[in-house]
């Protein structure tokens, strides 16, 4: 009887102590979080203005180009884009801020897994509709002959979207809460990060280098298509302007040979039958008529090219700070707040992307 008696009391002071640890770790960890959420306040800011931005932005574009715009493949691709954008504005920017508002106390798998399946999702597929658009904007400039419809750049459009879902299914295995380090003893946080069974794994490996080729190849074919489709631009221009000189000089030699070998009663008739008579006017108003066709075509390529430019700018620091974060341990990321938070920032960068569409549209 004695012995329960005496081991009553020790499992009471055992679990009191255990309970008094569990809040002791518990504070410490909400402390933190506090910490990190007070430095992540600009970036909280510069998202919340992208989010309101590229939603009412995003909103217009698909208003004007699905209603008042003309059936054309250019139609297919930039709503396809804005499309993508909108969800990034309303479901990727919102569940990232409320990732650094929770970056230590993130308890939501299935929110962690919806973000970054959403990033991977909105990235490929944008990457894909790019491509998309530079054969389309090559065909149509660098060989006329050839000619991508309405329906082909449709299909297209939607076949980009579907493989940029498909690519982003390995995401939603790999990502989850993970437990990391706060800097203070041994105690760890909950974060929106790659699942703990993952972290090591060749599988994560693999994954992000077919990400990285997908990404390389598709830039360096896009490339390609620019340079060619800028050098034919450039050549046309050229032809342009010889072609511009010839008919200012051709025609009014040929009138001033006409008046003076004509008749007084005559001379009233002669620019008629020179521009009756002579195939090079006939040629520059033709010429007149298509380059204002041709000069769309170029400014919808200047235009679609400078949103593959302004794609990869964006993308472009996000890639570079996970290279550094890779090369870095936890514990040195969360003691420096600051350097945390320009980390944060450019890593978010992209979304600058999803924003900015919509005003180089209006362009």
């Amino acid at each position: 009887m004695t012995l329960p008696a005496t081991e009553e009391p020790g499992m009471l002071l055992e679990n009191e102590s255990k309970l008094f640890k569990e809040d002791d770790t518990l504070d410490q960890i909400l402390r933190a979080n506090d910490a990190k959420t007070l430095a992540y306040i600009p970036v909280i800011v510069f998202l919340s203005i992208l989010m309101i931005v590229g939603t009412l932005g995003n909103v217009v574009v698909l208003y004007v180009y699905l209603v008042k715009f003309q059936r054309a493949s250019v139609r297919h691709f930039i709503v396809s884009l804005s499309i993508l954008d909108l969800l990034a504005c309303t479901v990727g920017i919102p569940i990232e801020i409320y990732n650094l508002v929770h970056s230590l106390t993130f308890e939501y798998s299935f929110i962690c897994k919806v973000l970054r399946v959403t990033e991977v999702m909105i990235a490929c597929g944008s990457v894909f509709i790019l491509l998309v658009i530079g054969i389309d904007r090559y065909i149509k400039i660098c060989k006329p002959t050839m000619n991508m419809n309405v329906r082909t750049a449709k299909i297209m459009c939607i076949t980009a979207g579907l493989s940029g879902s498909f690519m982003s299914v390995p995401a939603s295995m790999l990502f989850g809460i993970s437990r990391t380090p706060i800097g203070i003893n041994d105690t760890k946080g909950h974060t929106c990060d790659f699942e703990e069974t993952y972290k090591d794994s060749a599988f994560r490996q693999i994954y992000y280098l077919a990400l990285g080729l997908i990404f390389l190849i598709t830039f360096v074919s896009m490339s390609g298509m620019y340079i060619q489709i800028w050098v034919v631009i450039k050549r046309r221009r050229g032809k342009k302007t010889v072609l511009r000189a010839q008919s200012m000089t051709v025609p009014m030699t040929n009138l001033n040979d006409r008046l003076s070998a004509a008749p007084p009663e005559e001379s009233s008739i002669v620019p008629k039958e020179n521009e009756a008579d002579n195939p090079k006017c006939k040629k520059n108003i033709f010429n007149f008529a298509g380059s204002s066709k041709k000069g769309k075509i170029s400014r919808s390529a200047v235009i679609l090219f400078t949103v593959t430019v302004v794609f990869a700018l964006s993308y472009l620091p996000s890639l570079i700070v996970n290279i550094c974060y890779a090369a870095l341990e936890d514990e040195s990321r969360t003691q420096r707040h600051f350097e945390d938070m320009v980390g944060k920032f450019f890593m978010d960068f992209y979304f600058v992307n999803n924003a900015i569409n919509p005003v180089i549209y209006s362009l």
